[in-house]
């Protein structure tokens, strides 16, 4: 049975999505043992069968194949992260005639409620593996397999975290899927282009609505006007460049779409209590070699 990888069944019991996101977020226990693995395919190949329960998060680096979980096929390109969770079958078909690579992440019998399984079945089988992803399978990998506890609680921190980083990323996909898809191109393009000009008009015309019934709809689902989170958009952007970087404030101004260093600053004030420099300020008095030039970025 082939299967719309972006498909998720939200609407279960009336539970909201924060919900389930958050729900599996708690869902390893403290001593959940996580492996990491690598594999590349000359010509095609497989894994499996599986037939025991088990959760696994494989991407796919290159090639192309089909994975089954429990009787569902999925299409699978490159770049996709696949959620493997499986109570009877997981196999993993690789296509001949070109190299396919893969790395996993793979952790066995969950003790979970049956709320929390029908929560897993409920996110999308597939998704564009994030650069966080990457990341953290990349720092799995590194680890290697040894046993020492320090080594092992790592891993299992690495592997807890990449998973959560699915369950986090599935939950935004859900959010967006319940809504119009034109709201939802709309309010990805506003994200992708805030430090641009973007009116109403133009917006209307990337998504193809009437200008009118746009701002109608993305007010109903976002619950804020166009021009409202374009705006919302920019200053968490411009929050984040005073807390993270040693732009001065005329180029955070800028990067962020405002017309000029003071018009940033009124709007960050109005919306956040209290001026750009002070934001920054504050938010660094524990960072002395940040203060004094030691460190030229700081991340948290």
């Amino acid at each position: 049975m082939a299967v719309d990888t972006e498909l998720g069944f939200f609407l279960n019991h009336g539970t909201s999505t924060h919900q389930k996101r958050d729900t599996l977020i708690d869902i390893f226990s403290t001593r959940q043992p996580f492996t990491f693995g690598e594999a590349v395919f000359e010509n095609g190949g497989s894994y499996g069968p599986v037939t025991n329960q088990q959760m696994d998060l494989t991407i796919l680096l290159e090639g192309h194949g089909f994975f089954n979980i429990d009787g569902v096929e999925l299409d699978v390109g490159p770049g996709t992260a696949v959620l493997g969770y499986s109570e009877k079958l997981f196999t993993i078909r690789l296509i001949k005639g070109s190299p396919s690579r893969l790395c996993w992440c793979n952790t066995g019998e969950l003790s979970i409620d049956n709320s929390e399984r029908q929560s897993i079945r409920e996110l999308p089988y597939s998704l564009s593996a994030t650069p966080l992803m990457h990341t953290l399978m990349r720092e799995g990998l590194n680890m290697g397999g040894g046993d020492s506890s320090n080594r092992f609680r790592l891993r299992n921190s690495l592997g807890e975290s990449i998973f959560n980083e699915y369950f986090y990323q599935a939950g935004i996909n859900l959010e967006d899927s319940s809504i119009p898809r034109p709201i939802a191109r709309a309010k990805r393009y506003i994200e992708k282009n805030f430090h641009k000009p973007i009116g109403l008009k133009e917006l209307a015309g990337v998504v193809g609505l009437n200008p009118r019934y746009l701002l109608r709809l993305f007010k109903k689902h976002i619950e804020l006007t166009p021009t409202r989170y374009l705006w919302k958009i920019r200053a968490e952007h411009g929050i984040d460049l005073l807390h993270n970087s040693r732009l001065n404030i005329g180029q955070i101004a800028d990067r962020c779409g405002f017309k000029s260093s003071n018009h940033f600053s009124r709007y960050i004030k109005t919306r956040f209590g209290n001026a750009p420099s002070k934001l920054r300020a504050n938010s660094h008095k524990r960072f002395t070699a940040y203060a004094t030039g030691q460190a030229k970025e700081i991340k948290y």
